[in-house]
């Protein structure tokens, strides 16, 4: 347990376009932080995409931060958003 305790994965943070710009992903991940600290999460950990510049903003702003881990992924189906 690298954190001494329980940790979670934030697998998407979605803000549809008309939305964009208004701060809504800061504060959802202000809200994650709340709700993981009130659990007793000792971390939480992040899938943004490399060429999403502004989700890497998001996420910089709430202090998630890169690590020497690696996400690794077994596909049991192809993603969603691939037809």
């Amino acid at each position: 347990m690298e954190y001494g305790g329980p940790a979670g994965i934030l697998e998407d943070l979605f803000v549809r376009a008309e939305f964009r710009g208004r701060g809504l992903g800061t504060a959802a991940a202000r809200e994650l932080r709340a709700f993981c600290l009130a659990r007793g999460l000792r971390a939480v950990s992040e899938d943004v995409g490399r060429a999403n510049d502004a989700a890497q903003r998001v996420s910089d702003r709430a202090g998630f931060a890169a690590t020497d881990r690696q996400l690794l992924t077994l596909e049991l189906a192809k993603p969603a958003h691939i037809a």
